[in-house]
């Protein structure tokens, strides 16, 4: 039941993106909009309250395939080209509960801002994992936007506050070629 209650949410946020581009009433593309992102949140939120994480949702290959349906999902409604890096196969770590949260969290609403405001025909989603983090880069060919003239909205305030709640480290850069969020998380932490 769980799976098919996510799967019908995810066909309808994709169905609202397709016909909020198709349609040119701006009345109607502001509802189709949240109608889709509203779809997209109650699939995350179900994989979240779905149970107790176990041991086998926290490997890494999890979370990349975690990310690659739902950047497929959303890029595929604005006919944004992506292209996915990682080790293959991917080192299989397990990752702590919370760390794959917040990682996951972060590329999600890294993608969200891409498919809002950038304007970009391409995207690029990469992760690598050595001995001591992982990295997870996501660049787009973009407008970009000059960070220090924009107000920080919740978004990029909740990935700086995910990131330092992971000991991590997050840098956006942007400018007229693209922007690009890379995202650096220890895999031991201090605490």
């Amino acid at each position: 039941m769980h799976d098919d209650i996510g799967s019908n949410l995810s066909q309808i946020a994709l169905l609202s993106e397709v016909a909020r581009q198709r349609s040119g009433d701006p009345a109607v593309m502001q509802p189709l909009a949240q109608i889709a992102e509203t779809s997209r949140e109650l699939v995350d939120s179900m994989g979240t309250l779905s149970g107790p994480s176990t041991p086998k949702q926290d490997k890494l290959s999890d979370l990349t395939h975690r990310v690659r349906r739902f950047a497929s999902q959303l890029l595929a409604t604005r006919n944004i080209e992506c292209e996915f890096r990682w080790p293959d196969p991917v080192r299989e770590i397990t990752l702590e509960t919370n760390v794959r949260q917040q990682v996951y969290l972060i590329i999600k609403e890294g993608m969200n801002n891409l498919v809002r405001h950038a304007k970009c025909t391409r995207a690029e989603i990469e992760l690598a994992v050595d001995a001591v983090e992982l990295t997870l880069r996501l660049k787009d060919n973009g407008q970009g936007f000059d960070p220090s003239r924009v107000l920080e909205g919740n978004g990029l305030r909740s990935m700086r506050q995910r990131a330092r709640s992971l000991e991590g480290d997050l840098r956006i850069l942007s400018g007229p070629q693209g922007t690009e969020i890379l995202l650096r998380v220890p895999l031991k932490r201090r605490g």
